[in-house]
């Protein structure tokens, strides 16, 4: 979970809630990909990253992440059997 390596903030209705439990993430996202409604953004602190997962998207998108930030992606993403795709 990447609340393991950085602080960060998940916008909650248009609250920013600091970094939020596993639970309560997982909670959201669960919601929102079931639904295919809404937007969950995640601001991850101090590295000037943004995570965005919109319902009924079969992805997340990763705004502005250093070389850093997207091997620890990749390495998440492949632990669960997914795949970073860097877009350079």
């Amino acid at each position: 979970m990447l609340n393991c390596y950085y602080d960060f903030k998940v916008d909650c209705k248009g609250k920013w809630k600091r970094n939020s439990s596993p639970q309560k993430l997982a909670g959201l996202l669960h919601s929102c990909i079931q639904h295919q409604a809404g937007t969950v953004s995640i601001l991850i602190g101090g590295e000037d990253t943004m995570a965005v997962v919109s319902g009924g998207d079969l992805y997340v998108c990763v705004y502005n992440p250093d070389e850093k930030m997207k091997d620890l992606i990749d390495c998440l993403s492949k632990s669960e059997g997914l795949f970073f795709c860097d877009s350079e």
